[in-house]
Parts: structure tokens; sequence; C-alpha cells
């Protein structure tokens, strides 16, 4: 029983932790909205979010364009779809690990302000 405990302690202190990747000045290239999609239902209720380069990302996380996030994060959406609108850039927040389908799964976004006017 103890050795059992101790693989468990050792395969669940060895398991990497979610990987979260960031990007700054990031453009929101575009947004798209999924309610239901029968064919492929992993991706109902999503936002896709297209960036203007998601070289930043692994990989596995490029084989489509844009990254998703669930339809219930409405704060998200107000602020990508502001930075899109007034193409202000913004730092991305994305987890590779938590994936919607084949997409990586955005988790954070930083709306930065307009650069002040110098004098």
């Amino acid at each position: 029983m103890r050795l059992l405990a101790a693989i468990v302690l050792l395969g669940a202190s060895t398991a990497s932790p979610a990987a979260q990747q960031w990007s700054e000045d990031r453009m929101i290239d575009g947004l798209g909205v999924v309610t239901v999609d029968p064919v492929y239902p992993q991706y109902s209720n999503t936002i896709w979010v297209g960036v203007d380069d998601l070289t930043w990302l692994p990989e596995h996380c490029r084989q489509f364009p844009g990254i998703l996030f669930s339809d219930t994060q409405t704060a998200m959406l107000d602020l990508l779809m502001t930075a899109m609108e007034r193409r202000l850039p913004v730092t991305l927040k994305v987890d590779d690990a938590a994936m919607i389908g084949d997409y990586c799964t955005l988790f954070q976004v930083t709306l930065h302000a307009p650069e002040a006017a110098q004098d």
C-alpha cells in the first residue's frame, strides 16, 4: 500500500503543470462566435479570436489559426472587441494544455492604454 501511495505521489509531483504562454503587443484580426455546432460539438459555445501572429504559441496550438475561449467570458469579449475596433494592442495569455478541440484556450487579456500624445 505504501509503495502504491509513493508511486501516486511521485507521479503527481513529476506531472508538468499546465503551460501558460503569453505574448505582448498582439493585434486582434477578427472575432467569431459559435453557438451550437452539430458537427463539431466541442466548439459549441465558444468565441474564436484571430490574432496577427501565433508564432509565440507551441506548434500544437498553431495547427488552426486563432485561439478560443468560452462564450461565458463576456468581459474578455468586450476587451477584445474594443481592441479590434480601435486597433489597440493586447497582451494575451493562453493555456496550451487546456484545449478546446484543437485550439488552445485563451484565459487572460490585457488591453493596453493608447500612447499619450507627446508635446
